[in-house]
């Protein structure tokens, strides 16, 4: 079976990824996750960090999920691919996108 991951990400994956997330990655790429096992897997790709050193497509749906309340910021601050700093969840403003009472607001507005 040929991956559907783009050569970059596989060359990536092959040296920072374990089989589990790599797995995940595939299963993303080939259409075969529901919507809430997505957003559980980007809320995870999040708190890991790992999201905002993969190709940009999947920083800006992370953070089209921050903004929309689906997902949270990390536990950390992290640096992303080109260097900019993306601020942890205990760094923004309660109630804004990215912090916990954020994610909860919209949860319940659902």
């Amino acid at each position: 079976m040929k991956s559907a991951l783009s050569p970059f990400l596989r060359a990536y994956a092959f040296f920072t990824m374990n089989d589990d997330l790599f797995d995940e990655l595939v299963r993303f790429e080939q259409g075969s996750m529901g919507e809430a096992e997505t957003v559980e897997f980007f809320q995870r790709l999040i708190d890991d960090g790992v999201v905002w050193r993969l190709q940009g497509s999947y920083a800006r749906m992370a953070s089209a999920l921050i903004e929309a309340g689906r997902c949270m910021l990390g536990p950390i601050g992290r640096r992303d691919y080109f260097g900019n700093y993306v601020p942890s969840r205990f760094e923004v403003k309660p109630g804004t996108p990215g912090s916990p009472e954020f994610a909860d607001t919209s949860r319940d507005r659902r």
